[in-house]
């Protein structure tokens, strides 16, 4: 495990989980572990594939990104096993997470507002805008923000989209305030119906789409392969 900071990678766990290492530090976004992405055990929308490493499997967290407070982004049993298994944690979430994030059990927290950065040893984390929405429940829609994050070292950058939707604030602005990237980690689903969906996710194309304007020379897919959240679900 001490070993695996030394040296960069990134490694797809499902959904929008990844285990990034870089900059002799290993960061975790949007920690999805659970069975379902529900705020109950026993209803919602039910994994059909398992995370590809396990809470237990993780070396040391140095960071936790948060894009949202979704319920396959905002996992809470799972950040709750985390705060405990890696209390040093330096946890970046955005405006309005920093209470429900502290209720948890970490102290390391940072809230942020888009374009705001966090300096974590040798890195530099800015929070970038996306086109999303947010709640836990009917009552506080949009009471918290939601992000993407770029990810800085001497020789590297990534750019973790979060959940987002195409649009023209990217080619307007965002691409040039925080562009360019060299990798991309960007959402392919759920994408269908589109009508529905259109607003707050991209499709493949778009997805690529979104990458380019960044700059990224690698795209990675994210947010497929895990949840039945859209009818381009697979045929299971």
């Amino acid at each position: 495990r001490a070993a695996a900071a030394a040296k960069s990678s990134l490694t797809w766990i499902g959904h929008a989980t990844f285990l990034i290492c870089l900059g002799g530090l290993n960061i975790l976004t949007d920690p999805f572990f659970s069975e379902r992405a529900s705020p109950v055990s026993f209803l919602g929308p039910k994994r059909y594939a398992p995370p590809g490493l396990g809470l237990q499997d993780l070396p040391r967290i140095d960071v936790i990104l948060i894009s949202h407070n979704h319920y396959d982004s905002f996992d809470a049993p799972a950040l709750e096993q985390l705060a405990r298994g890696h209390p040093a944690a330096r946890v970046l979430v955005l405006l309005g997470l920093a209470q429900p994030i502290a209720a948890l059990g970490f102290t390391n927290a940072r809230q942020m507002d888009w374009y705001e950065t966090n300096t974590v040893g040798a890195l530099t984390i800015q929070a970038t805008p996306a086109i999303h929405r947010s709640n836990r429940g009917l009552l506080d829609v949009n009471q918290s923000l939601w992000s993407g994050f770029v990810i800085s070292a001497a020789n590297h950058r990534i750019w973790f989209a979060g959940d987002t939707a195409f649009g023209p604030v990217y080619e307007n602005e965002v691409a040039a305030r925080v562009g360019p990237v060299d990798t991309a980690l960007v959402g392919i689903g759920a994408f269908l119906p589109h009508g529905f969906m259109q607003p707050v996710h991209t499709n493949p194309e778009e997805a690529v789409a979104l990458a380019r304007i960044m700059g990224a020379k690698t795209a990675i897919a994210m947010h497929w392969g895990t949840l039945p959240l859209g009818e381009d679900k697979p045929k299971l």
